[in-house]
């Protein structure tokens, strides 16, 4: 189950990249600002920023009660405007003293140092996404009987030689059913690596691995940068972290880490759908 809700600022960066026009990054948008993390970056002249990022959260559900007083759960869905996730929570929660080493750094990003019981932890609120086997393409949906049927969409010479449809009186122009897309299928893998982290800052902030129920995703657009901190422990550190970063869609899931200690794979269709109309009397 994932519901999908894009947002006002990924639809301003789109707008800015199909027009070839400056983007301006507007204060109380990015997540950088929430968690006060290179929040006073700004983007250099040829910086522009990508989709290539996940956050997740466990605020994107609540309980109610159904027939026989059984508990459900109910997804709460996102506002176009909403800058961040309701309760974000960490990829991954160490203690400063035993944090991932920079190989396993480099999956991540979003990095802050927090305390937890007297204790001071790095933690990472931002995951890279893999690419490599992103193929976006142009994909047809055509519904019949109820049935509905998705084939790549080639064109040809119709496509550059359309034909007026006839003037129908008292016509109404309806949805079909079918429909055209401009996707890129992304896979996000959670493996058992991600699984343990997540239960891990769930028993830290929390107190119960009950907490790492993920009901709520975001796919984050932001522009990689170098940069240096230095830890409470006095341990100057260099990695690669994510400036600019903004929330360009919000997606609803169920998935309780509990049970999914192997982790889970989330399919996503990135892109954008337009109806096919008809015009009949």
């Amino acid at each position: 189950m994932e519901i999908f809700r894009r947002t006002v600022y990924g639809a301003y960066l789109q707008t800015c990249m199909l027009m070839r026009l400056p983007f301006q990054l507007v204060p109380s948008t990015t997540l950088n600002e929430k968690f006060s993390i290179q929040q006073t970056a700004v983007l250099g002249v040829n910086e522009t920023p990508a989709m290539r990022y996940l956050a997740i959260g466990i605020g994107g559900h609540r309980s109610k009660k159904g027939a026989d007083n059984i508990d459900l759960i109910e997804t709460i869905q996102h506002e176009t405007d909403d800058a961040s996730c309701y309760r974000p929570l960490p990829f991954v929660l160490r203690p400063i003293d035993s944090d991932i080493t920079s190989t396993e750094r480099d999956r991540y990003a979003l990095r802050r140092i927090e305390n937890h019981g007297g204790i001071d932890y790095a933690a990472y609120y931002l995951r890279r996404l893999d690419m490599t086997n992103v193929v976006p393409k142009m994909q047809q949906t055509e519904t019949n009987g109820g049935v509905s049927n998705t084939t790549d969409f080639i064109p040809n010479s119709d496509q550059l030689n359309p034909v007026p449809p006839p003037i129908v009186t008292g016509g109404v122009t309806t949805v079909t059913g079918d429909f055209l897309s401009a996707v890129a299928r992304l896979q996000v893998n959670f493996d058992r690596f991600d699984a343990t982290e997540i239960l891990n800052a769930a028993v830290v902030i929390y107190g119960s691995e009950d907490y790492a129920f993920i009901s709520e995703m975001a796919l984050c657009s932001g522009v990689d940068r170098s940069v240096t901190v230095t830890d409470p422990n006095g341990t100057s550190l260099t990695y690669n972290e994510v400036v600019a970063v903004q929330i360009n869609t919000h997606i609803s899931t169920m998935q309780p880490m509990k049970s999914q200690r192997d982790g889970f794979t989330a399919t996503l269709d990135v892109g954008a759908t337009e109806p096919l109309f008809n015009l009949t009397p």
